[in-house]
């Protein structure tokens, strides 16, 4: 790893740990060397929206676009941005363009919907976060969100039923993450038999596991990964 890779991972680890202002600072003197120009800004402008600086962001997104203009994840930053300033249409245009690009990503449906709910478009909204789940029926928070518009529309046994689905997948990411600390305590145990370097390697993997079932770009897979695990016991 270069000193220029060494130190966008250095800055990457400040905004990882909430620190918006220093991962900005840290991220800005890599402009002049870091070759992906497009994640630098993309970086700098959620810093600015950590720090509640959406003008600021701004600037950065379209630099970041400049440089990736087909990035998905960027537009659909972009029509963040623009909700955070209060821009309606042009915040809806970008959720839009992001699911064109990725139709078949729940995310792009879920994201549309968060905003079109903000904007009072309740009957969208509810129409994005079915198609979100049915796309990924793994998604506790889609199930939930869509309970809550759906009772704000008066739909409640629909509602009802979301909430269920939503109760049922949260008790299943939760029984994988114990039988994880478990196993990993279980682990503990035997460090003083195990080599160190054994050990360490084990208890970093654990970590690096229960960030993997926290994340919804990953939670699917790794729940189909486990329930197949378990089928085979």
């Amino acid at each position: 790893m270069n000193q220029t890779d060494k130190a966008f991972q250095a800055a990457y680890e400040i905004f990882r740990n909430g620190k918006p202002a220093e991962a900005y600072a840290a991220f800005s003197a890599l402009l002049s060397t870091y070759p992906h120009k497009g994640e630098l800004h993309w970086y700098l402008a959620m810093a600015c929206l950590q720090e509640g600086d959406p003008q600021k962001a701004l600037g950065h997104m379209e630099q970041a676009l400049f440089f990736e203009p087909g990035n998905a994840n960027y537009i659909s930053e972009m029509g963040v941005v623009h909700f955070h300033l209060k821009n309606r249409d042009l915040s809806l245009f970008h959720m839009d363009r992001a699911l064109e690009l990725e139709p078949q990503n729940p995310y792009r449906y879920s994201s549309r919907a968060y905003i079109r709910s903000s904007f009072g478009m309740v009957q969208e909204a509810i129409a994005d976060y079915e198609k979100a789940v049915a796309l990924d029926p793994e998604d506790s928070v889609a199930y939930n969100n869509l309970g809550l518009l759906q009772e704000q529309a008066g739909w409640n046994d629909k509602a009802r039923m979301n909430y269920r689905q939503a109760d049922a997948l949260e008790g299943l990411k939760n029984a994988v993450i114990q039988d994880m600390e478990a196993e990993e305590a279980a682990a503990g145990t035997e460090q003083a038999s195990a080599p160190e370097g054994e050990t360490g390697e084990a208890q970093s993997l654990w970590r690096v596991m229960r960030d993997i079932i926290g994340k919804p770009e990953t939670r699917r897979e790794f729940l189909d990964f486990w329930k197949t695990k378990m089928k085979g016991k």
